[in-house]
């Protein structure tokens, strides 16, 4: 009697055994799966809101490339956020009045009998930029152990004018920026951007002449006797690297 359970027992895994299921492929399991997330949310809740505000800054910074001129620059911006990433902001900044050392060097050193009076050459005085600004990131950053500060960053694109010598040229804008939050009013603003404009050529005149800056030193009464106008310069495409730290007010 055992033997005859045992063999039919027997019977029955073998059989058991040569039965083959199949499931269609598109019902198994892939090897790895991606979780689906509806409606993402980065920040659930953000310390420092930025849609339908309005932005005030003060700012002061330098012209990385001038080569002649003051680097110095300041003024100021107003800026209207739409949302959380895109917004419009009008700059504006005055520069700083004069020769850097570079300028101050070539207005007094004679090369070959002659120098070249930077003193006379026409200044770039002010520009004004119309950009869109572009917020991809915000985040927060530990300085310290007990102290974190909230930060975004974000891109420019804008147009512009600029003036030099009482002549005002287009200007076009790109650069990247970054801003710390101390509060969810008060901030602190870096950017950097790059401008392209048509410029003066210093070193030649209108029409490819000599620079009426040249001064014959063993010629008397040739040298520049005031400011000179752009027009007496060749036009060149310039393009002009800044940077700008600003105090910024949220409304």
């Amino acid at each position: 009697m055992k033997l005859l359970v045992f063999l039919l027992s027997s019977i029955l895994v073998l059989n058991a055994q040569a039965v083959t299921i199949e499931f269609p492929e598109e019902e198994l399991a892939r090897e790895s799966v991606l979780p689906i997330f509806d409606n993402a949310i980065a920040v659930k809740s953000r310390l420092v809101p930025t849609a339908k505000r309005f932005e005030l800054g003060l700012s002061t910074g330098l012209g990385m490339n001038e080569p002649f001129f003051s680097t110095l620059r300041y003024g100021g911006h107003v800026g209207y956020h739409f949302n959380e990433t895109h917004a419009v902001v009008l700059m504006g900044q005055l520069y700083g009045d004069g020769l850097n050392n570079n300028g101050d060097t070539l207005a007094n050193t004679v090369f070959v009998g002659e120098r070249l009076r930077m003193d006379f050459a026409p200044q770039t005085t002010y520009h004004f930029l119309a950009n869109y600004q572009i917020t991809p990131y915000y985040g927060k950053i530990s300085v310290f152990k007990d102290f974190v500060m909230n930060l975004s960053l974000y891109g420019l694109l804008g147009l512009g004018m600029m003036d030099i010598g009482g002549e005002a040229t287009p200007v076009f804008n790109a650069g990247i920026g970054q801003k710390f939050y101390v509060t969810k009013n008060w901030g602190i603003r870096a950017d950097l951007g790059l401008m392209a404009y048509q410029g003066l050529n210093y070193f030649l005149g209108s029409g490819g002449t000599q620079s009426p800056l040249i001064d014959v030193v063993a010629t008397p009464g040739d040298e520049p006797t005031a400011v000179l106008s752009p027009s007496a310069f060749e036009k060149e495409m310039n393009y002009d690297l800044h940077l700008s730290i600003a105090v910024i007010f949220l409304l």
